[in-house]
């Protein structure tokens, strides 16, 4: 519990011999019961009177405190029967609208976080249940077994496999260049190596190189 100050020398909550609980303890506890909790669940403390206001001291002492009016510069209107229906009405939509959207957005909220466990609680379920069904060879080489599985209707020993020969290296196809390609040119579709080459091919064929229309 947290000491509180009575005057210059603060004061400590005291026990009873025998009794566990403090004075304050039992004061919160009574409030608890009487429901005079402050909205945060703690004591309401009366406030200093040196730090109010005269119509703050007034209000607490059940007093009418005589107060000067200050002119607003509006003019008070008096509303038609109709004009205060109107308002009602305008302010029991407003607060339909408010409630409907605090309705939507709540419900927006529960469908992401339901759709946020499902896809944790889906994830690895699937990804487990496809690797298990998909056949696997098994290789084991350690001290006590050097062995390998296959899985039913696999054939074994693996018939021979023939290497496929390499691709033929593609030259540049520009005249007097031995370079291997790099790419290829996007508007005539020559073997290029280099931007010097692309530059010669543009002007090779540039005759056949059709020109945007502007």
């Amino acid at each position: 519990t947290i000491p509180t100050w009575e005057g210059d020398e603060p004061s400590f909550p005291t026990k009873k011999k025998g009794d566990d609980t403090s004075d304050e303890e039992k004061e919160w506890l009574e409030a608890l019961e009487k429901g005079t909790l402050d909205d945060s669940g703690m004591l309401k403390r009366s406030k200093d009177t040196k730090l109010m206001t005269a119509r703050q001291r007034a209000l607490i002492h059940g007093q009418q405190a005589e107060l000067l009016q200050l002119p607003s510069g509006y003019k008070t209107v008096e509303l038609t029967e109709e004009q205060v229906e109107k308002r009602q009405q305008r302010a029991k939509k407003r607060r339909q609208q408010a409630q409907e959207k605090r309705e939507k957005d709540k419900k927006q909220t529960l469908d992401r976080l339901l759709k946020k466990q499902e896809a944790k609680s889906k994830g690895p379920k699937m990804k487990g249940s496809r690797r298990s069904n998909v056949p696997r060879v098994r290789y084991i080489n350690n001290k006590s077994e050097i062995s390998i599985s296959v899985p039913t209707g696999i054939q074994f020993p693996f018939p021979p496999q023939r290497a496929m020969p390499p691709k033929q290296a593609i030259s540049c196809g520009v005249g007097g260049c031995t370079n291997q390609k790099k790419y290829s040119c996007s508007k005539t579709g020559t073997p290029l190596c280099s931007l010097d080459c692309y530059r010669k091919n543009l002007l090779q064929n540039a005759a056949q190189i059709p020109i945007p229309a502007t």
